[in-house]
């Protein structure tokens, strides 16, 4: 071909229909960062919690069929769970249904607890820290490279571009959340006496996938608008980590004064949880399993997290938006 034939060809390979262009992207980011050995084990060691919560699942069913067979040692299962589970939130709302001697409420109340200290204990810290290694980079290293131009140069919008980049960190989230969790759900059923375990706790799977969006969105938006604002992904991750640590610390010192004021006599006042992302998020999956006890409070924490995401949706396309504008 001589030199100075060039420009525009007809492409003849497939084409990709209008409403999955987002894919490509997606697609790209995920297959490059499942090539990273630290994210590997990160996501292994987030299912491991996964067995101690299927084991509290056992041990819960135990507990429960032995309800009208052998009070005795239902109490005593009972006793060694309350031991190890007081000091988790939403245990209340087990114990009630036991008192009662409701089986069916008392199963559904316990997998709902089981499941929600699973997403929330345990999975909370794999979630920060996945995010941590997985998005900081992803439009960090674009706006370096300045790989927008190649983007924008193809049939690719802001919006394909920004949806594309934020299912990257929601797959690797909803791995590590929402399928050991749908997982846990299954094998409870598994382990129950007869099927008809799912007519009373259908709304469990329901459950998850809303708890898994509340958790979804916000701090995914969160973490690329942080990785948009900067050409340096360690900024972005420092960012990143500085919100989760600092509001956590500045929750917990407050929380120790509040304590101290309430042994004085004094109210509690529990609108300072907003100041930590982690035990906003916490609120809001507790009232979504049932579980929540000051519904107030679980409303700001509702309006704030929604406050959260708009802005960093907002943010993100002013940033992507950038070198249109140039």
């Amino acid at each position: 071909m001589p030199i100075h034939d060039v420009g525009y060809r007809s492409w003849s390979g497939p084409l990709m229909s209008i409403f999955t262009r987002w894919w490509v992207i997606t697609e790209a980011g995920i297959k490059i960062n499942l090539k990273n050995g630290w994210i590997k084990r990160t996501m292994l060691l987030a299912w491991l919690p996964a067995v101690l919560a299927a084991i509290g699942i056992f041990f819960g069913e135990k507990m429960i069929d032995q309800m009208e067979k052998s009070p005795e040692a239902a109490t005593t299962i009972y006793r060694t769970f309350f031991r190890i589970s007081n000091t988790f939130p939403g245990f209340d709302a087990v114990t009630d249904a036991l008192r009662d001697n409701d089986k069916n409420l008392a199963r559904k109340q316990l997998w709902s607890w089981l499941i929600l200290n699973f997403l929330r204990t345990f999975q909370g810290a794999s979630v920060v820290l996945l995010l941590g290694l997985v998005v900081p980079p992803l439009i960090a290293q674009d706006v370096r490279s300045r790989a927008f131009q190649l983007y924008y140069a193809r049939p690719i919008g802001r919006l394909d571009y920004v949806v594309g980049k934020l299912a990257i960190p929601a797959f690797f989230v909803a791995l590590i959340t929402t399928g050991p969790a749908l997982g846990l759900y299954f094998f409870g059923v598994m382990m129950s006496p007869d099927l008809t375990v799912i007519y009373d706790t259908w709304q469990i799977p329901l459950q998850i996938l809303v708890c898994s969006v509340v958790l979804i969105l916000p701090t995914c938006t969160l973490s690329l608008m942080f990785s948009s604002m900067t050409h340096e992904s360690r900024f972005a991750g420092f960012a990143w980590f500085s919100v989760w640590g600092l509001g956590f610390v500045a929750w917990n010192i407050v929380r120790v004064i509040k304590l101290e004021q309430m042994a004085e006599g004094a109210s509690y006042d529990s609108s300072w949880t907003l100041v930590s992302l982690y035990d906003t998020l916490g609120k809001v999956q507790l009232w979504v399993f049932g579980l929540a006890e000051n519904i107030p409070a679980v409303g700001a924490s509702a309006v704030l997290l929604i406050g959260i995401t708009i802005l960093s949706l907002v943010i993100l396309f002013r940033r992507v938006a950038a070198p249109l504008r140039a």
